[in-house]
């Protein structure tokens, strides 16, 4: 998610650079830091917390499946020499699905942790950027560009604190 905004934002911006080369007159820069205005927002430390927590949920499902899966391939280990071969067929086909069952877990579960994160970053972002559009519009920028984008840049020229105090009221 967040790699395919910046990866958006990086060629948006060699657009409008290269766009610009070309006529410079009247038009006004400026730069911000959008991951510091997301990371200073309540509702992402709040979207943080929650991916945290269902992370950890994950995590402790797993590790409960894979808990279970030990625990009958160490019962099946101690018990082959003395155990039936339909018995050791048995053992070893639930131990062949309990790893089955922890592989299309873990694949899933992680498809649903994109998703919600994705559910929950997406209005974060959504709202900076409509706050990056209305401050430019505001103070008359042409352009607004990520600061990581850039060796040097003025100060005044960047918007990070201004819409880090806009969004937190």
């Amino acid at each position: 998610m967040f790699y395919s905004i910046k990866t958006g934002l990086i060629g948006l911006c060699f657009l409008i650079l290269s766009i610009s080369a070309y006529s410079q007159e009247g038009q006004k820069f400026a730069i911000a830091n959008v991951d510091s205005v997301v990371a200073s927002l309540s509702e992402f430390k709040a979207a943080q917390k929650e991916l945290e927590s269902y992370a950890g949920e994950i995590n402790q499902q797993l590790q409960g499946m894979q808990k279970r899966m030990q625990e009958k391939y160490n019962e099946l280990l101690q018990n082959q020499n003395t155990w039936t071969k339909e018995k050791l067929d048995i053992a070893q086909k639930e131990l062949q699905e309990a790893q089955s069952s922890y592989a299309n877990f873990e694949n899933t579960s992680g498809k649903n942790y994109n998703k919600k994160q994705q559910d929950l970053l997406t209005p974060i972002y959504n709202k900076v950027s409509e706050a990056i559009k209305a401050m430019a519009k505001d103070k008359s920028y042409t352009y607004v560009l990520p600061s990581n984008m850039f060796i040097f840049s003025a100060k005044a020229d960047d918007l990070t604190n201004d819409l880090i105090s806009k969004l937190s009221k």
